[in-house]
């Protein structure tokens, strides 16, 4: 299965190692390969997120909270359509 990022999760993506960054390089870089990975399981588990108002919830493990992807299955495509971290309101 294809994996395809919304524009919308890019800049998400972006923006919250952008945030991570300023704070701790490291821990930047490994959220960045995490996330990274993650969403790279879909291709193989895509139905392991939670499916929530039409769109599953993959909840990605980091520190004390962690990220969220939110993405949809289109026959044979995953499309991410949001990432952020788990505390932001949503």
């Amino acid at each position: 299965m294809k994996i395809r990022l919304s524009l919308d999760a890019i800049q998400d993506r972006r923006r919250v190692i952008g945030f991570l960054r300023g704070v701790n390089p490291n821990a930047a870089r490994r959220a960045g390969h995490i996330i990274t990975r993650s969403i790279g399981r879909l291709a193989e588990t895509p139905m392991i997120g939670i499916d929530l108002d039409g769109l599953r919830h993959l909840y990605i493990p980091f520190g004390a909270s962690g990220y969220v992807v939110q993405y949809r299955v289109d026959a044979d495509v995953v499309v991410v359509a949001r990432i952020f971290h788990a505390r932001e309101e949503r």
